[in-house]
C-alpha cells in the first residue's frame, strides 16, 4: 500500500523558502511504519518547495494521497485536490491541519476525508480501513474518530478522538520522506543561529489560553515527551543530519521546570552543549534565575518572547491577565542581564 503526503505551497512563494519540513507528516509516517501490520510506503510530495505535486504522483501511483494544509495554504489545497480529482478521481484525498480541523462542516467536496486534531491514530485506522475495503465505506468512517465527511449531501463530523498518551508512544519523526539536503543547507534558523540546522518538538500544546493562539484549540492541554525521548531526537539530528543549530518549536519549551531540568542534564551528560546551539519560545511570567542558567547550561542562545502589545489594556485581553508590561519590561532587562550568568 501506498500513501502519498503532499504539502502544497504558499500562496507567496518567498514564504516557503524559510519553512522546516512538515514534521507532523513526518509523524504520521513513523506512526504507520511502527503500528500498520501489512507493510506500507508513505511517500512525502513537497509542494512547499516547488516540486511538481501533478508530476509526482503519475509517478507514484497512490493508493491514497493525504494533503496537509493551513490557513493560508487553504485555498491551493482546495486547488490541488480539485485537480487531483479531475485526474486522478478513484484515488481517495484527505485533508489534514489546523484550517480544517478548526472549520470542519467546510470540508470542501474536493476532498473525500478531513482529520480533525492530531493525525496519527486516526490515520492509522483510516489506512486499516482502506486496506480491509479497498475503499472507505460510508458506514466504517462512522466509527473513526476524529473525522469529517461527505455522505451524500451532507458533512459528517464524527465522534472527538482522544488524544495519544502517553506522547512517546509516537515513534520520532521520519524526515527522511523529504529531501532533506534541500532543509539542511547552511542557513539562518534564529538571531545567532546560522548552520545546518533543523526543528525539533518536545511537546504538544500549552497551558495558558490567549486569544489568538490556535494552540488551545486544536492541542486542548499540553502533553510532554519525555527528557529521554527528547535527548535521544536531539542525538539523532546530530548523527544523522549533522546539524549544529536546533529550532525548538514548542509552544512554550520551559512550561515544566522539572523536565527542564531532566533535559538539561542529559544534554550536559552527552556534551551535546558542545555541539549545537539551540532557540526556542518562552513566556515572561517564567522567565527567572534559575530557568537562565538552566538554559545557558545547555546552550541556548535565542530567546524569543511574546510581548505582543504595549498596551497593558490589550495585553490582558489578549493574555487573559496572565503577564503584565511591567513583567515585560522587567523581563527583557533581565535577559540581557543572564548573559553573564554561570
Amino acid at each position: 500500500m501506498k500513501l502519498c503526503l503532499v504539502t502544497v505551497p504558499y500562496p507567496t512563494r518567498n514564504i516557503a523558502s524559510f519553512t522546516y519540513p512538515k514534521i507532523g507528516l513526518a509523524y504520521i509516517a513513523s506512526y504507520l511504519k511502527a503500528y500498520f501490520e501489512p507493510s506500507i510506503k508513505c511517500i512525502a510530495i513537497d509542494g512547499e518547495k516547488g516540486e511538481n505535486i501533478h508530476k509526482r504522483l503519475i509517478q507514484e501511483k497512490p493508493d491514497v494521497i493525504g494533503v496537509c494544509s493551513d490557513t493560508l495554504q487553504f485555498l491551493n489545497a482546495t486547488r490541488i485536490a480539485t485537480e487531483i480529482k479531475s485526474d486522478f478521481y478513484k484515488i481517495p484525498v484527505m485533508i489534514g491541519g489546523v484550517h480544517i480541523s478548526a472549520l470542519p462542516h467546510t470540508l470542501p467536496k474536493c476532498f473525500d476525508i478531513g482529520v480533525i486534531g492530531e493525525g496519527e491514530q486516526t490515520m492509522l485506522e483510516l489506512v486499516q480501513c482502506y486496506h480491509e475495503n479497498q475503499c472507505f465505506p460510508k458506514n466504517k468512517l462512522k466509527k473513526i474518530d476524529g473525522i469529517v465527511f461527505h455522505d451524500k449531501n451532507k458533512v459528517v463530523i464524527s465522534k472527538k478522538r482522544l488524544f495519544i498518551e502517553p506522547l512517546d508512544k509516537i515513534p520520532p519523526p521520519m524526515r527522511d520522506i523529504f529531501d532533506m539536503n534541500y532543509y539542511i543547507k547552511k542557513r539562518f534558523h534564529f538571531p545567532g543561529g546560522v548552520g545546518k540546522g533543523l526543528h525539533l518538538i518536545t511537546s504538544r500544546g500549552c497551558p495558558y489560553k490567549c486569544v489568538f493562539c490556535n494552540s488551545p484549540h486544536f492541542w486542548k492541554t499540553i502533553r510532554f515527551h519525555s527528557a529521554k525521548y527528547v535527548v535521544e531526537n536531539i542525538q539523532d539530528l546530530i548523527e544523522i543530519y549533522n546539524v549544529d543549530c536546533i529550532n525548538i518549536l514548542d509552544d512554550l519549551f520551559v512550561a515544566s521546570k522539572k523536565r527542564l531540568v531532566e533535559i538539561v542534564k542529559l544534554i550536559i551528560k552527552e556534551k551535546i552543549n558542545e555541539k549545537v546551539k539551540f532557540g526556542c519560545q518562552i513566556r515572561a511570567n517564567l522567565f527567572d534565575v534559575e530557568t537562565a542558567r538552566l538554559l545557558k547550561k545547555m546552550n541556548m542562545t535565542y530567546l524569543g518572547f511574546g510581548f505582543e502589545t504595549g498596551s497593558q489594556k490589550i495585553l490582558s485581553f489578549l493574555k487573559k491577565n496572565t503577564v503584565t508590561i511591567k513583567e515585560n519590561k522587567k523581563t527583557n532587562k533581565k535577559t540581557k542581564a543572564y548573559r553573564a550568568i554561570g
